[in-house]
């Protein structure tokens, strides 16, 4: 509840905008700037809490905005526009003033926005640091999983060529438990480890035909349609799924010229986990919504794909308020489809960690980290980002 403008406490109190970011940006601060025109300082502003400005004024899902003290007037402040505004236009080189304070070297595993993040604010400190990742590029699962209609790729270079100008070194090809280990790292010279590999599988559903051909992976299809610009899909296609990934997995298939794109989901239109806005824009394109419909099956013919198979759904949340999705006996029916892309979240590969029994897993498959130090029980081993927090 917003106290009254003219009371102290709506003086006093934190600015909801600020609660809402996830990094707890200060969005007032930079805006003010940029209303004055002092667009250099408005961006520096930005930096001290974001190292991917760039990125994030495309594909934040600003939160701030929802909560901006300017709905109760007209509209919210386009915080996001910007912050994109000052990412694309004001990131000048700057000199890191305390490069080369300290002598420990810090390893951080993956180049995503959580291993860049961590660089940047380490760098900044002014420690050495070396960024190992797996892929030929940076940026983790904004390059790999982010259509490049939505983020195109040399907004990322940019914000990565930022961070490396403060002295972060990136090493790419490189993979833990291939190219290198733990111990090799500490052989090295290299006093603390961060593990940042981020979330790079797609979940998967247990149910009949999930290995008929046709049924593709979320996060593998977009990976290989921003990798090579396609991939193998018919002329049906319905993607499982109604968050994000989902959206970007059917305004892909779209652009890959099948001749119809659906989306089935167990919300309803108002429960779907993902913003108003990336499911407005996916239907303006042509996708069309199945709601409150559950997977029963995924019906075959002759080894391939020809539909799902779906129950109406009842409740998704218990009166609990948890996920724990009901359905009515009896209700099932099938949408026809002859690719079926599931994605329906995302899941960790930890196969890297063999032999670390000592680095402690969730039974969701996430590392366990202290929420105040990011320790692992390990010394000098530290993990952040998805492959701590899981989505």
């Amino acid at each position: 509840q917003i106290n009254h403008p003219q009371s102290k406490n709506y003086i006093n109190e934190e600015a909801p905008c600020i609660l809402a970011c996830p990094i707890r940006q200060d969005a007032r601060d930079y805006v003010q700037l940029i209303a004055r025109g002092r667009f250099d300082e408005a961006f520096q502003v930005v930096r001290e809490r974001n190292s991917l400005p760039a990125a994030c004024g495309r594909i934040c899902t600003h939160p701030c905005e929802t909560k901006c003290r300017r709905n109760s007037t007209d509209k919210p402040v386009a915080i996001a526009w910007l912050k994109r505004f000052l990412g694309d236009n004001y990131s000048k080189e700057q000199k890191n003033p305390s490069a080369g304070k300290y002598s420990e070297k810090i390893a951080i595993i993956g180049a995503g926005p959580a291993g860049l993040a961590a660089a940047n604010d380490l760098a900044l400190l002014g420690y050495p640091c070396t960024i190992f990742e797996s892929s030929p590029t940076p940026g983790g699962m904004i390059r790999m999983g982010v259509p490049a209609y939505r983020l195109p790729r040399d907004v990322i270079d940019r914000d990565v060529e930022f961070i490396k100008k403060l002295g972060v070194e990136i090493r790419y090809n490189t993979s833990l438990g291939v190219n290198f280990t733990f111990e090799s790292l500490k052989q090295d010279g290299y006093t603390a480890v961060f593990i940042a590999v981020g979330l790079q599988d797609s979940r998967t559903l247990n149910i009949e035909g999930v290995q008929l051909e046709g049924v593709l992976k979320g996060i593998s299809f977009l990976h290989e349609v921003n990798t090579t610009g396609k991939a193998k899909i018919g002329k049906n296609v319905l993607v499982i799924g109604g968050g994000a990934v989902a959206m970007d997995c059917a305004r892909t298939s779209l652009r890959l010229k099948p001749q119809k794109v659906s989306v089935a989901c167990l919300e309803s239109r108002k429960e779907m986990p993902t913003t108003d806005f990336e499911i407005e824009e996916a239907v303006h394109e042509g996708t069309i919504l199945h709601n409150s419909v559950g997977p029963k099956r995924i019906v075959g013919k002759d080894g391939k794909v020809a539909g799902l198979e779906t129950l109406k759904v009842k409740y998704v949340f218990d009166e609990q308020k948890r996920f724990n999705p009901a359905f009515y006996e009896g209700s099932e029916s099938v949408i026809e489809a002859d690719t079926i892309i599931l994605a329906i979240g995302q899941a960790s590969n930890l196969t890297f960690l063999k032999g670390q029994e000592n680095i402690k897993i969730t039974r969701g498959g996430t590392i366990i980290a202290n929420p105040q130090t990011f320790n692992v029980d390990v010394p000098g081993v530290y993990a952040g980002g998805d492959i701590v927090l899981g989505r």
